[in-house]
């Protein structure tokens, strides 16, 4: 559930506010760090002027990130912008092929001007193709 603070102190029903998924998590080629794709769904009829992010998140239950992203992006009315970020991290050991990964998402998304902060939680599963072994 995400709940939304604003300006005003108005609190919108769930299909106004806001919401933060997980699209896709890859390594970056010979390190030990991990490119997070974090998509920004905007459910309401104003244009969000987003300044930051700050986020946790876990795989299969064990924390996995943590950390602040100041990547400014506007995200449209009724509109989706998405953030990259990139954390230190290595992805579970897998079979070649395939592997489904439950996650958990939470944080907190800056807003520009005085518009304030919007908390957010999210759950769910991703797709992970497990690169093959030399």
């Amino acid at each position: 559930m995400v709940t939304l603070l604003c300006a005003c102190a108005a609190t919108p029903d769930h299909a106004q506010s806001p919401l933060v998924t997980l699209d896709s998590v890859e390594p970056v080629a010979q390190t030990e760090q991990v490119i997070l794709q974090l998509n920004l769904e905007n459910r309401t009829d104003a244009a969000m002027p987003v300044t930051g992010l700050r986020y946790r998140v876990e795989l299969s239950g064990v924390e996995f990130a943590w950390g602040i992203s100041r990547q400014s992006v506007d995200v449209p009315a009724r509109g989706v912008a998405v953030f990259d970020v990139t954390v230190p991290g290595r992805l579970p050991e897998a079979e070649p092929g395939q592997m489904r990964l439950r996650y958990s998402l939470g944080g907190m998304i800056y807003l520009a001007g005085d518009r304030g902060e919007l908390p957010f939680a999210h759950e769910g599963y991703l797709d992970w193709q497990a690169a093959a072994s030399p």
